[in-house]
């Protein structure tokens, strides 16, 4: 029997065992939440149906329980930060059809250079850039092509000696793991560059922790900046210093390679110059928004609504370009509408095909589960358990990030933080904390899964490439992992504490 056969059974039958082990310290409602919860993670982890199907699971047992009405069990499926996380994600759709990720990606591998470690640099922050706003498995399958080809060009020169070999052969695990982890890292320097992040700000700006905490994008940008750049830098030191030293100089035609990809996307179209519009003035909105809402005095203007705003431009400006019957645009799109030549707009409902709507459900169903858990009162009894404590330790601290971290390695991060920020959070307020004095370094670790190849697309999609082994993903994803751990408590308690 597999494992999904295992989770499809053992999910309900623990929650049915949940029903049976009453306690006077809570409720019998707390039980049946207790139960929920773990069929859901079972569910989760083992995927034993579809994770956006698993999601749904507290509209339905919630509403038949008793715990909560239809309506309240189904109110947190349309969070604002549902609609930031659509917003974003058009966004990055917008981005990926008119081929801007790439123009932005060949100019970042041009300013940093043909030698090794600057082809290997390059990629990963290009790489890093682009996962800030868009899906980090879309950055990873557009980079890898081009590294793909970086490498191809090296091993297709005259005989080398075994040395240079050698060099080579860390040059291609170096570029195949620079990809992966900048994709890893840059996701989490913005709210929307990966989805555990949009999870902690849906649950914080919904109140859920009992205060009037709030985060924006720029707060966030605040906390994610400095770990992302850090993080970027000691990955870079790493790979091409201690664990995979190349010693190739100057890699001779590379700069051909990216000159042809470049020249092969010509000179930008009307397009791609008012998609580029529109992303720069909707992120320019959401790091100043504070400021904006202060000087115009625009009260209602949130992060969702300058998403919003943003995507639904983009199936309104026309996107210039005219194309008869049977022909292309740039993106790849014909006109069937005969012989007319007509002028689209830049994102057309089509193009929607693309959304995770998986993961919108996935968002959903962890804050219903966050609110059901608070509405029973189990996240009050869990602070209860700590109001005696006086402060977090750095150590303490440190081991919650690496346990968050660890379960990463082998769990869905979008469904570890839904589980984890509402105990940790009742965690904080019981020791008198804000309750990002925890959260954020849970959600921060739990994109920083380096080590296996199932612990996020990036990691599987470079492991697929052939380039990369295990015990390499492995050797260089311990070190990171120790190093994310020490900076993520390092940085949290410099803000927090």
């Amino acid at each position: 029997m597999n494992l999904k056969k295992i989770g499809l059974f053992l999910g309900p039958l623990i929650c049915a065992l949940a029903y049976t082990a009453p306690s006077p310290l809570i409720s019998f409602q707390a039980w049946q939440v207790i139960g929920l919860a773990a069929w859901i993670v079972i569910w989760w982890v083992t995927e034993a149906i579809p994770i956006g199907m698993t999601s749904l699971l507290p509209i339905v047992y919630l509403s038949l329980s008793g715990v909560s009405t239809l309506k309240e069990a189904c109110a947190p499926y349309g969070s604002p930060i549902v609609f930031l996380f659509l917003g974003g994600f058009i966004l990055a759709i917008s981005l990926e059809k008119w081929k801007i990720h790439e123009r932005v990606a060949l100019k970042i591998l041009s300013f940093t250079g043909t030698s090794a470690n600057g082809v290997i640099l390059g990629f990963m922050g290009a790489t890093a850039l682009l996962s800030m706003w868009m899906s980090n498995t879309a950055t990873t399958l557009m980079m890898l092509p081009i590294a793909l080809s970086v490498l191809s060009l090296l091993r297709g020169g005259e005989q080398r000696s075994d040395t240079e070999t050698k060099g080579m052969h860390n040059f291609g695990i170096a570029m195949m793991l620079a990809v992966a982890y900048g994709a890893n890292i840059g996701g989490t320097m913005t709210l929307i560059g990966t989805p555990p992040n949009l999870v902690l700000a849906s649950f914080i700006n919904r109140g859920s922790t009992g205060g009037e905490a709030t985060l924006t994008f720029f707060d966030w940008l605040a906390l994610g900046v400095p770990f992302g750049i850090v993080a970027l830098t000691f990955t870079y030191l790493l790979l091409v210093y201690v664990l995979y030293p190349n010693r190739l100089g100057q890699v001779e035609g590379a700069g051909e390679v990216i000159g042809r990809a470049q020249s092969e996307l010509g000179e930008w179209s009307a397009a791609q110059i008012r998609v580029s519009l529109v992303f720069l003035v909707t992120a320019l909105t959401w790091v100043f928004r504070a400021q904006i809402v202060s000087y115009f005095e625009i009260k209602g203007l949130s992060d969702a609504a300058v998403g919003l705003m943003g995507a639904m431009s983009l199936f309104a400006i026309p996107s210039g370009e005219q194309n008869t019957a049977g022909e292309q645009n740039t993106a790849g799109e014909q006109n069937t509408a005969g012989d007319r030549r007509v002028s689209n707009p830049l994102l057309k409902w089509s193009d929607m095909q693309r959304l995770p709507w998986d993961i919108v459900l996935l968002f959903g169903g962890g804050l219903s589960l966050a609110q059901a858990l608070k509405q029973v009162g189990l996240i009050q009894a869990i602070g209860d358990q700590f109001a005696n404590l006086t402060s977090v330790s750095w150590g303490s601290l440190a081991l919650l990030t690496l346990i968050a971290l660890m379960l990463t390695e082998v769990m869905s991060n979008v469904a570890l933080v839904s589980v984890f920020i509402p105990v940790v959070s009742a965690v904080a307020i019981g020791l008198d904390l804000p309750p990002l004095a925890l959260c954020a370094p849970v959600t921060l670790a739990a994109s920083c899964a380096f080590m296996l190849p199932m612990s996020t697309p990036p990691n599987a999609i470079v492991f697929a490439s052939g380039h990369v082994q295990i015990s390499h993903m492995m050797r260089a994803g311990a070190l990171l992992n120790i190093v994310s751990v020490l900076w993520i408590t390092t940085l949290a308690r410099f803000f927090y504490f």
